[in-house]
């Protein structure tokens, strides 16, 4: 359920601990017990206390104006997006790039993005296992077809 306009910005705790194991929000004296904006309608509803990325994605797309008043102004986005390479673990391939392009696909079929893609390319770390190697013209080589200087 959204939050009303009129309670944002929603602002987390500053004096959180880290001394114990998970999510410091969801054992924060205030934050844990604190009424969401539409408690009136749903007497249960608390304030998430996820701070997964996935709760985050589109953010490419505010990067690009972070201080427009609105999420984003689409000649910001069109000048900037896509990103040219995006770079992270394997942790980021499955969950982070599913929400990042399916956010961004669905912009985009809404008109509000004239990209499909938020990223034109991807490194994903621990895809290299070994020394790689491109001849002159940048064509990938096996390192079994490398002539080293020393004759090697």
């Amino acid at each position: 359920m959204p939050v009303p306009e009129k309670d944002l910005p929603v602002t987390l705790p500053e004096d959180v601990s880290f001394d114990r194991p998970g999510n410091p929000l969801a054992h924060h004296p205030t934050w844990s017990t604190r009424p969401a904006p539409f408690a009136d309608a749903r007497p249960s509803a608390r304030p998430t206390r996820s701070t997964r990325s996935s709760n985050r994605r589109g953010n490419e797309a505010r990067f690009c104006s972070p201080r427009a008043p609105v999420a984003f102004e689409r000649r910001d986005v069109d000048y900037w997006l896509p990103v040219d390479q995006y770079i992270g673990g394997i942790e980021h391939a499955v969950l982070h790039l599913l929400y990042a392009r399916f956010f961004t696909r669905a912009l985009a079929h809404c008109g509000y993005l004239a990209v499909t893609e938020p990223f034109a390319g991807l490194f994903t770390q621990g895809m290299v296992c070994h020394e790689t190697y491109t001849d002159a013209d940048g064509n990938w080589l096996f390192p079994e077809d490398v002539r080293h200087a020393d004759g090697a």
